[in-house]
């Protein structure tokens, strides 16, 4: 078996050697990563505990000198988890998949990580011991609400653990989706802007179980047309500043050549993907991208958040 192996190294060595010198030239190794590029160094945690306080001495940036060799920098460092910055010592407070980027000057670099709940052994397996009540939600208009929802958890030495819904992860997408990757993560408060047979998968840890729901059309007769018919005279506010739901409006024409005006709270308002209530306040500065939905009719604007 060594003479075969030796035999095998020594032909790659001989046609390597016959090679145009060009051709070796412009063949690059895909293991070498050119010089500036950026990954996360080896060592930093994937998995947090619900509580559990971040180190920035846990995380730290490669970055490829001028020889393409990685270099570790653990200083003079930013953390954004999932566009907000953290500093050294902050708790996780919210179970789910989190997505960390790590800033030094003009490099970066990302990787995803999960923070789970606080278990009290070695999970062996889960179920849904209560279900939501709920499993019909109308488009755009029905608020997710997975409050008396219960799952059982079961430990390799026996014992149990009952987690309620802010313990648990939920993703949603089509019926028979494959694992929590194919759908979309959601919390208390999401709205469905998409008809149809729906999956909701709850995730503990690395366990999901899988829950079938449907989502009905907002509109309970034929739609002729949607429009805006209220928007805001500014889209401008400032950090701190109280968002207002009541300066957009929807009207609906109905083909029997009816009416219906939306309003405030009734429309399904996010900014960045974040749900919008009225009186909510921006706690950051910057553009943000706002989509008013209602069915299946949405507007998009851009609103500009300034600093106090």
């Amino acid at each position: 078996m060594r003479k075969r192996f030796l035999s095998t190294i020594l032909a790659v060595c001989m046609m390597l050697a016959i090679l145009p010198a060009t051709a070796v030239a412009a063949t690059e190794c895909p293991f070498v990563r050119p010089p500036g590029s950026t990954r996360i160094s080896q060592g930093a945690p994937r998995t947090y505990t619900v509580g559990e306080a971040f180190s920035k001495w846990a995380v730290a940036i490669d970055i490829n000198n001028s020889n393409s060799q990685p270099v570790r920098y653990d200083d003079n460092l930013e953390y954004w988890v999932n566009g907000v910055q953290i500093k050294d010592g902050y708790r996780f407070q919210e179970v789910g998949q989190k997505y960390m980027v790590v800033k030094r000057g003009d490099k970066e670099a990302g990787y995803e990580f999960q923070v789970i709940p606080a278990l009290n052994g070695r999970l062996k397996d889960c179920s849904i011991l209560k279900a939501p009540a709920k499993t019909t939600y109308r488009q755009s208009a029905d608020a997710f609400d997975p409050r008396d929802m219960v799952v059982r958890c079961v430990f390799t030495d026996g014992t149990t653990q009952d987690l309620t819904y802010k313990d648990l992860e939920f993703y949603a997408g089509t019926r028979n989706m494959g694992d929590y990757k194919s759908g979309h993560a959601i919390r208390e408060g999401y709205r469905f802007t998409e008809a149809g047979e729906k999956d909701l998968i709850v995730r503990v840890v690395n366990k999901e179980m899988r829950i079938p729901f449907t989502v009905t059309s907002f509109f309970t007769k034929e739609v002729s047309r949607v429009e805006m018919i209220k928007e805001p005279a500014s889209f401008d506010y400032r950090v701190g500043e109280g968002f207002r739901t009541d300066d957009y409006a929807v009207r609906c024409f109905y083909s029997d050549g009816s009416t219906e005006d939306f309003t405030g709270n009734t429309l399904n308002i996010t900014a960045n993907s974040v749900t919008m209530y009225d009186g909510y306040k921006f706690v950051s500065s910057g553009k943000k991208n706002l989509v008013i939905r209602i069915g299946d009719f949405s507007a998009k604007y851009v609103l500009t958040v300034t600093g106090k």
